[in-house]
């Protein structure tokens, strides 16, 4: 049995060529995708009291989001970038620790589902720019596929906002 480590929902990076200029443009997309599955994990265990609602869509995002940020550094590899990256720890707000107000966590929620909804936008801007920026077809399938989930994604918090 052999093992695939291409992920069937995505272009392939099989054909990619080296391109260092773009590895490098790519790189920064690949250290916030690592980012948002870190801070969307992070709000799921934080509102799963107060708002069940958007801590399982931050939830059920970051799995998506853990993807793109293989892909991307599956993707940085194949263009001859190096995909390394150190973490950062973050103190949380104080709003969503526990004991504090149903109201002050209700408005944290509503300040992150907020953020989230900027962020995705601009990832997804940022995908499609990036694709212009590319002549290689397989690369340009990718970004575009990534931008249209990060659309998916601010579709989604924008339909939860309106509850």
């Amino acid at each position: 049995m052999t093992h695939s480590t291409q992920d069937d929902r995505y272009p392939t990076t099989d054909t990619l060529r080296c391109d260092p200029r773009m590895a490098r443009l790519l790189f920064r997309a690949y250290y916030d995708e690592l980012n948002t599955v870190s801070a969307y994990q992070y709000y799921g265990l934080m509102l799963t009291e107060h708002n069940p609602a958007l801590a399982a869509l931050f939830e059920s995002i970051s799995m998506t989001e853990m993807r793109h940020f293989r892909l991307l550094g599956k993707t940085v590899c194949r263009l001859g970038g190096n995909p390394i990256i150190r973490t950062e720890l973050r103190v949380p707000p104080a709003e969503l620790c526990r004991g504090t107000s149903k109201e002050a966590a209700e408005a944290a929620a509503c300040k992150l589902l907020h953020s989230a909804l900027a962020a995705e936008q601009s990832a997804a801007w940022e995908y499609r720019t990036l694709a212009q920026k590319t002549g290689d077809s397989a690369l340009k399938k990718i970004l575009c596929r990534l931008a249209a989930e990060e659309e998916e994604h601010a579709q989604m918090l924008r339909e939860l906002g309106k509850t």
